[in-house]
């Protein structure tokens, strides 16, 4: 039998509020979160989604500052997440960060951009750019969370596959298996029978 994985804590920043509670709240009395766009300028046919508002501000202005977006919604959840769990700095020392995230910084980027290419600007702030890459999520969370166990950030991006099909799951997915396998060796982490998908493990080259 596997092991079993437990969750102890949530943390939820979404259209619907910025804590498990409000998505909860929103959810049961069936509230849509859908509505005008107004975050930045589009064209097209949409002209709505389920934009996220800004969180209060509580952190540092120098903090904040280097900070995108995905970064403060990262924190706040993780932080929501760690606080209902329990977790003190002892345990979150020693407990690892796993972050999914697919776009980083990208609307502080674009804005960056325009402000130079419009001459607002003379020159690129690092401080507007330093939170561009994906990676930025997880080193945000951990060094300021104190979650400090293994950490390994992976990033695939395959251009123009030679495959059937465009899926992340056969296209990225064997590139990221084999990275991370050789990084868990490095670390000397060993692997836990039953935690890793078939289809990843029979694809993987």
């Amino acid at each position: 039998m596997p092991p079993r994985v437990v969750i102890t804590g949530l943390g939820v920043v979404s259209a619907l509020g910025r804590d498990v509670a409000s998505l909860t709240a929103g959810l049961r009395d069936g509230r849509c979160a859908i509505a005008p766009l107004t975050l930045f300028a589009y064209s097209g046919r949409a002209s709505t989604a389920a934009q996220v508002a800004e969180l209060p501000a509580v952190l540092p202005p120098a903090l904040a500052r280097r900070l995108s977006r995905p970064d403060r919604f990262a924190l706040a959840a993780a932080t929501e997440a760690c606080d209902a769990a329990g977790l003190d700095a002892a345990l979150r020392r020693r407990a690892a960060l796993y972050v999914g995230a697919t776009t980083g910084g990208m609307l502080e980027t674009e804005a960056a951009y325009r402000r130079r290419r419009a001459g607002e600007d003379s020159r690129f702030r690092l401080s507007r750019v330093v939170a561009t890459p994906l990676a930025t999520a997880c080193a945000v969370v951990s060094q300021t969370l104190g979650l400090h166990g293994p950490q390994v950030v992976v990033a695939v991006n395959v251009q123009e596959p030679k495959t059937n099909d465009y899926f992340g799951m056969s296209v990225a997915g064997p590139v990221f298996y084999s990275v991370m396998n050789a990084a868990l060796q490095t670390l000397q982490i060993q692997p836990q029978p039953g935690l890793v998908a078939p289809y990843v493990r029979l694809n993987a080259r």
